[in-house]
Protein backbone atom coordinates (compact mmCIF):
# COMPACT_ATOMS: atom_id res chain seq x y z
CA UNK A 1 0.00 0.00 0.00
CA UNK A 2 1.58 3.20 -1.17
CA UNK A 3 1.96 5.80 2.15
CA UNK A 4 1.35 9.10 1.21
CA UNK A 5 4.83 11.40 1.80
CA UNK A 6 4.85 12.74 5.68
CA UNK A 7 2.43 10.01 6.91
CA UNK A 8 3.81 7.60 9.43
CA UNK A 9 3.16 3.69 8.65
CA UNK A 10 1.06 2.05 11.74
CA UNK A 11 2.80 -1.67 10.76
CA UNK A 12 6.14 -2.19 8.17
CA UNK A 13 7.18 -5.22 7.94
CA UNK A 14 11.05 -5.74 6.02
CA UNK A 15 11.49 -8.63 3.12
CA UNK A 16 14.81 -9.84 2.83
CA UNK A 17 17.45 -11.72 0.61
CA UNK A 18 19.70 -13.15 2.98
CA UNK A 19 20.49 -10.80 5.22
CA UNK A 20 19.68 -7.86 2.89
CA UNK A 21 16.58 -5.66 3.40
CA UNK A 22 15.22 -5.75 -0.29
CA UNK A 23 11.43 -4.10 0.34
CA UNK A 24 9.73 -2.69 2.82
CA UNK A 25 5.90 -3.53 3.32
CA UNK A 26 4.26 -0.65 4.67
CA UNK A 27 0.34 0.14 5.91
CA UNK A 28 -0.85 3.37 7.12
CA UNK A 29 -4.39 2.01 8.67
CA UNK A 30 -5.77 -1.19 9.41
CA UNK A 31 -9.09 -2.14 11.19
CA UNK A 32 -8.61 -5.84 12.64
CA UNK A 33 -11.81 -7.76 11.57
CA UNK A 34 -13.56 -9.88 14.93
CA UNK A 35 -13.00 -13.17 12.86
CA UNK A 36 -9.44 -12.14 13.22
CA UNK A 37 -9.68 -11.47 16.58
CA UNK A 38 -11.58 -15.09 17.42
CA UNK A 39 -8.10 -16.16 15.84
CA UNK A 40 -5.49 -14.66 18.06
CA UNK A 41 -7.81 -15.83 20.83
CA UNK A 42 -7.66 -19.19 20.30
CA UNK A 43 -4.40 -19.31 19.36
CA UNK A 44 -3.42 -17.54 23.13
CA UNK A 45 -5.58 -20.71 24.71
CA UNK A 46 -4.50 -21.85 27.93
CA UNK A 47 -3.00 -25.37 27.93
CA UNK A 48 -1.88 -25.50 24.17
CA UNK A 49 1.55 -27.30 22.99
CA UNK A 50 4.11 -25.78 20.68
CA UNK A 51 2.54 -28.14 18.19
CA UNK A 52 -0.80 -26.92 18.70
CA UNK A 53 0.02 -23.53 18.59
CA UNK A 54 1.46 -23.61 15.37
CA UNK A 55 -1.03 -25.62 13.63
CA UNK A 56 -3.05 -22.55 13.92
CA UNK A 57 -0.74 -20.01 12.87
CA UNK A 58 -2.59 -20.65 9.12
CA UNK A 59 -4.59 -17.68 10.01
CA UNK A 60 -1.08 -15.59 9.83
CA UNK A 61 -0.60 -15.28 5.60
CA UNK A 62 -4.22 -14.38 5.47
CA UNK A 63 -3.61 -11.80 7.57
CA UNK A 64 -0.24 -10.32 6.55
CA UNK A 65 -2.01 -10.09 2.93
CA UNK A 66 -5.17 -8.40 4.36
CA UNK A 67 -2.96 -5.59 5.96
CA UNK A 68 -0.18 -5.48 3.07
CA UNK A 69 -2.24 -6.18 0.05
CA UNK A 70 0.72 -5.17 -2.54
CA UNK A 71 2.45 -8.08 -0.91
CA UNK A 72 3.37 -11.37 -2.94
CA UNK A 73 3.65 -14.48 -2.00
CA UNK A 74 7.22 -14.37 -2.33
CA UNK A 75 7.44 -11.55 -0.42
CA UNK A 76 5.36 -13.13 2.92
CA UNK A 77 7.84 -15.90 2.44
CA UNK A 78 11.04 -13.84 2.71
CA UNK A 79 10.11 -11.61 6.28
CA UNK A 80 11.78 -13.17 9.35
CA UNK A 81 9.73 -14.69 11.39
CA UNK A 82 10.84 -12.82 14.90
CA UNK A 83 9.14 -10.05 12.67
CA UNK A 84 6.08 -10.95 11.99
CA UNK A 85 5.17 -11.89 15.21
CA UNK A 86 6.74 -8.80 16.79
CA UNK A 87 4.12 -7.22 13.87
CA UNK A 88 1.14 -9.34 15.56
CA UNK A 89 1.44 -8.50 18.96
CA UNK A 90 1.83 -4.86 17.03
CA UNK A 91 -1.52 -5.27 15.74
CA UNK A 92 -3.20 -6.56 18.72
CA UNK A 93 -2.08 -3.59 20.60
CA UNK A 94 -3.40 -1.36 17.64
CA UNK A 95 -6.88 -3.36 17.67
CA UNK A 96 -7.02 -2.68 21.47
CA UNK A 97 -6.38 0.83 21.82
CA UNK A 98 -8.99 1.30 18.44
CA UNK A 99 -11.48 -0.58 20.83
CA UNK A 100 -11.57 1.46 23.34
CA UNK A 101 -11.78 4.22 22.12
CA UNK A 102 -8.16 5.48 22.30
CA UNK A 103 -6.08 6.90 19.72
CA UNK A 104 -3.54 4.12 18.54
CA UNK A 105 -0.23 5.02 18.89
CA UNK A 106 2.30 4.08 16.22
Amino acid sequence: MAVPKNTKSIFKLNVYRGKEIVKTLTCDSYDLSLGTLEDFIALIGEGKTDIEVMKELTFIRPLLQEIFPDATNEDLRRVHAKDVFKLLQKVMQYASAAMWGDEPKN
